[in-house]
């Protein structure tokens, strides 16, 4: 049987830590399918939300028959002490690409079931989460995909208790490796905080490539998380000037 080869070098003569490397990426990346979806068709952004749950024994919520499409990933707290304060699980539904994420013209919209997991905003909120991926395998070698920037016209500013505008893109957190997060805070529309009184979750806007440009919208209500991307005319006045430099 002939060697498998992977960027032009045979796996047999690859060091046994590059291999395992390769193992956990491969592991990843059949986790990340479950949990993500590409936005518009670019392989540079892929999005999905998820809960964050501090409910009494929410990690045994995947046993129940009627949530079997849903996986959990408790952080290290949870797995210590599930009592702790800074304890808690993030809780995901499998994605279906044929059902989950439709396409109409310039909009695409994500639907991702998820209950209220808890009795308030401090036990149970919700995030939107963006991988990004730098660089990709395309005929056995390492190439780097388009660059991709985001932003958003306005954050709430607590330590002054006001809306300010936004003058510079947010930076995705790098892995040490090929890929990057975004993740931001969602709130169910029955569990948002008092103050700011107007909060709601504030668009995202994505540059990739510098030529298409895409608003991101998300809500989470009754028992849907619903994200939506839309495409923009590269001269919208609604897209941050900092986005286009």
């Amino acid at each position: 049987m002939g060697d498998i080869f992977l960027n032009g070098q045979p796996l047999s003569e690859m060091p046994a830590e590059t291999i395992e490397s390769l193992e956990h990426e491969k592991a990843r990346s059949q986790m990340d399918a479950r949990k993500f979806t590409q936005m518009h068709g670019h392989i540079e952004v892929h999005l999905t939300a998820c809960a964050v749950s501090k409910m009494a024994k929410v990690d045994l919520l995947p046993e129940v028959p009627e949530y079997a499409d849903y996986f959990i990933e408790p952080n290290a707290q949870w797995v210590k002490d599930s009592s702790h304060e800074r304890a808690w699980v993030k809780v995901y539904h499998s994605i279906d690409r044929q059902t989950t994420s439709v396409i109409k013209g310039r909009i695409q919209t994500i639907t991702i079931p998820m209950p209220f997991l808890g009795e308030s905003r401090e036990e149970c909120w919700g995030e939107l989460q963006i991988l990004l991926k730098r660089k990709t395998i395309r005929g056995g070698r390492q190439q780097t995909l388009e660059l991709v920037k985001f932003g958003r016209q306005r954050s709430y500013d607590s330590r002054v208790g006001q809306w300010v505008s936004e003058t510079k893109t947010i930076e995705p957190k790098m892995d040490g490796g090929t890929h990057a997060y975004i993740s931001l805070r969602l709130y169910h529309q029955d569990h948002r905080p008092e103050t700011p009184a107007d909060w709601r979750f504030e668009p995202l806007y994505v540059s990739v490539a510098g030529e298409d440009f895409y608003r991101i919208d998300a809500v989470w209500q009754d028992e849907s998380i619903v994200i939506t991307a839309t495409l923009l005319d590269d001269d919208s006045e609604e897209l941050p000037k900092f986005l286009r430099r």
